[in-house]
């Protein structure tokens, strides 16, 4: 009787640590997160603009917009090497190669900044 109880409870314990184990894993981040802003010449920040991050090499992308701070932010992305592109009317895009995303990083890029111009002018 007592060697059975023995075994029941290291069972038990066994049980156990392998499910926190497998609660660990599970929390584990694999992605990361891009953050910046968008701003002008002259510091002010550009609310409304949209920014799209690719992946040159999946050619997936995805886009949001500049907050009333003119900031933004890509969260979930999946370590790899992106494209930024800042685009808003009345300003030339803006566009960064080579950003490395890596897992449970986040990236600040800081201020992209427009230059006056037409929106299909790079700057």
């Amino acid at each position: 009787m007592g060697e059975t109880l023995l075994n029941a409870r290291s069972l038990c314990l066994l049980a156990l640590g392998v499910a926190l184990s497998w609660n660990s894993v599970a929390q584990m981040t694999v992605t990361g997160t891009v953050t910046g802003s968008v701003t002008d010449p002259s510091g002010q920040v550009i609310v409304g603009s949209r920014v799209t991050l690719t992946s040159p090499k999946t050619g997936e992308s995805r886009s949001t917009t500049t907050n009333n701070t003119g900031a933004f932010s890509f969260i979930a992305v999946p370590p790899d090497t992106y494209a930024i592109k800042a685009e808003s009317q009345g300003f030339k895009g803006y566009e960064q190669t080579g950003l490395v995303v890596s897992a449970n990083e986040r990236v600040a890029v800081g201020d992209l900044q427009l230059q006056v111009g037409s929106v299909s002018e790079t700057g």
